[in-house]
C-alpha cells in the first residue's frame, strides 16, 4: 500500500493572495478554498519479480520508481471519496 498526499487551491505560499516585488497585489483569490488531500492506493512492485536475466531485473528495477496509475481512496475536505484511476 501507498499513502500519499496533495493540495487543492493553493495559488500563493500562504494565502491566494499574489504581490509583485513592489507589494502590489497581482491577484487576490480568497473565493478559491485551499485544502489538503490524502490518498490511499495499492503499490505495485515489479522489483518482486524474480528472474534470472540481469537486462529485465533491472528494468524492473527502474520501472518500480514509477507509481502507476492504480484506484485510490481520497480523504479531503473531512470526506471520502475513490478515485477509479490516481496517479
Amino acid at each position: 500500500m501507498a499513502v500519499g498526499t496533495g493540495a487543492e487551491g493553493l495559488f500563493g505560499a500562504n494565502e491566494n493572495i499574489g504581490k509583485d516585488a513592489s507589494g502590489n497585489i497581482t491577484f487576490n483569490r480568497p473565493d478559491i478554498k485551499r485544502y489538503r488531500q490524502w490518498y490511499l492506493a495499492p503499490d505495485i512492485d515489479l522489483s518482486r519479480i524474480k528472474t534470472k536475466r540481469k537486462g529485465i531485473k533491472l528494468a524492473l528495477n527502474l520501472l518500480s520508481i514509477v507509481k502507476f496509475p492504480t484506484p485510490a481512496l481520497e480523504y479531503s475536505n473531512g470526506k471520502f471519496r475513490f478515485n477509479l484511476i490516481s496517479f
